[in-house]
Order: structure tokens, then sequence, then C-alpha cells
């Protein structure tokens, strides 16, 4: 018999002691105090289910820039890489920003002095396969946000 199987119902096995399984009831929907993300499952730390980044969502450049769209624009709704397109098989494209402004769907891509060399390409792919889609390319000069609208 399996493991698996041997577990009694409405227990969970929590560790090993001296080579025997050690299990606590649980109460529905609920887990021990003793299974936690640091516990043990035979001599092996349990890894948490639920992979969170610790890094932050966006850089110095994409907050000022945040901050700048939110000043411009009160009432909006700006999702920083909250929507990630397929654009072709294995290739996938996430703006920095993406936002709902006066009836059509913007795209915001924010670069600084670097641009990598697969960037533009994916957003140039990104403007020719969802036309729907305003993609503006944004940088910051001098203190001034500069935009430039990409074309299919």
């Amino acid at each position: 018999m399996s493991q698996l199987n041997s577990i009694p119902p409405g227990y969970v096995l929590t560790g090993y002691a001296n080579n025997q399984p050690q299990y606590a009831k649980m109460k529905r929907g609920q887990l021990p105090p003793e299974v936690t993300a640091k516990s043990t499952m035979g001599g092996q730390p349990v890894k948490p289910r639920i992979r969170q980044s610790s890094k932050p969502l966006m850089n110095k450049l994409e907050t000022r820039f945040m901050a700048h769209m939110k000043r411009k624009h009160l009432n909006t709704f700006f999702h920083p890489q909250g929507i990630t397109f397929r654009l072709a098989n294995g290739l996938r494209y996430t703006p920095d920003f993406t936002a709902f402004l006066d009836g059509e769907l913007f795209a915001y891509e924010v670069k600084g002095g670097w641009i990598d060399g697969d960037s533009i390409p994916k957003i140039k792919m990104f403007a020719s396969l969802f036309p729907e889609w305003t993609v503006l390319l944004c940088w910051e000069r001098d203190g001034e946000w500069q935009q430039q609208l990409v074309k299919p």
C-alpha cells in the first residue's frame, strides 16, 4: 500500500520521527499549525504552495511614469504589467502599462537610455497582431515625458 493511501482519513502527514510517520488531525479546510512553509516533510523542507516574487513590480523610471500619468489622467486606472499577450509559439509580450482611455485601449512601453535587442521587434509584432491597441513608446528627456506612436 502506498504511503498516501495509508494516511488515516481526516489526518495529514506532518513528518517523521524515528522513521515513523507523524499525523495531525485536521478540521475541514484547515491545516494544523505545525504544517507551515518552514515545516519539514521526511527531512526535506516544504516549499510554499504559492510562489510570489519579492522583487518590485516597477523600476524607478516606470514609477515616475506612473505618477506622471496619474497626474495627467486623474480618474483612469493604469495597470502595471497587468496583461501578457501571446505573440507566437513561445513568444510573449507584457506591456509596462495598460489603460483604457476615452474608449481606446492603450499599451505603454517605458524605456530609458537602453533598449535591448528583442524588445523593439516584440513591440512592433504586438502592434501588428493587436491593432485595436494603441501602442506608445515612452521615455523621459530633461524631465519631460516623450511619447512615440508605434505603428503596425
